[in-house]
């Protein structure tokens, strides 16, 4: 409220003030007086905050719809409106995250990893950090950085974070089988724990890998048999962990 709007209503209150003194309901005025007088000093907002918290809950259900339904690209233009209008509010958290992991799933790599890196330095504390790093790191791979997924999978190691730890594993040694590095890869299957969901399939891989030692990757025997070996392994694996980019250097 600025000077010269609240000159104005002061200046109405006085007048409503002595029209009530004049009809002898000076109690009345009182009251009326002080309640403007009061409402006139709460911050613009206060009325405003729960309709925002709606609005933004909207505006974040639609958006969860088109990503559900695979319409990514429409589906970041909502999380955006959701973090531009209400970016206090707890959902322009999860909306940031779920651009990054819109990216990645239309399989725009280079827009992702730009995503989760903003997602990561933003939210440093957030509970879905670990799950942005290793996306993240799923995404450098496709786009064949190998040094900066081995990075993002070692940090994720370290952590020993219960849910991806062993992920980051397998995916390890997934980057060492795209790049070339077959022993690497077959030391780094057989790192996945006894108890994971991905040791069956990582001891497939590593058995496959060992069996193929001395044989020249280009041997048409190699090629046979990891052609058997590979189906094998991606019937134990659980979706969404991904094979290999498979070549023959």
């Amino acid at each position: 409220m600025n000077i010269n709007n609240f000159r104005a209503f002061f200046t109405g209150i006085i007048s409503l003030f002595r029209r009530t003194v004049q009809l002898k309901k000076r109690q009345t005025c009182l009251f009326i007086f002080y309640s403007i007088l009061l409402l006139s000093f709460l911050p613009s907002n206060v009325f405003s905050a729960d309709e925002k918290n709606k609005d933004a809950a909207r505006l974040f259900d639609f958006a969860e719809t088109l990503f559900a339904e695979g319409d990514y690209y429409r589906a970041i233009t909502e999380y955006k409106r959701v973090i531009f209008f209400s970016p206090e509010d707890p959902l322009a958290e999860k909306a940031t995250f779920r651009i990054g992991e819109s990216y990645f799933k239309a399989k725009k790599w280079l827009e992702a990893i730009e995503a989760f890196d903003f997602f990561r330095n933003k939210y440093p504390r957030s509970p879905m950090i670990t799950e942005a790093l290793y996306l993240e790191g799923l995404a450098e791979k496709e786009l064949k950085r190998y040094e900066n997924s081995l990075s993002s999978f070692q940090i994720i190691i370290n952590s020993q974070s219960e849910q991806y730890a062993d992920k980051a594993i397998y995916q390890t040694a997934l980057v060492f089988l795209d790049s070339g590095n077959w022993p690497k890869a077959k030391d780094t299957f057989l790192l996945v724990p006894p108890s994971s969901s991905l040791a069956s399939p990582a001891r497939i891989m590593a058995e496959g890998l060992e069996k193929t030692d001395g044989i020249p990757r280009k041997n048409p025997a190699t090629a046979g048999f990891l052609a058997a070996v590979l189906p094998e392994a991606a019937m134990s694996t659980p979706k969404g962990i991904g094979m290999p980019q498979w070549r023959f250097y």
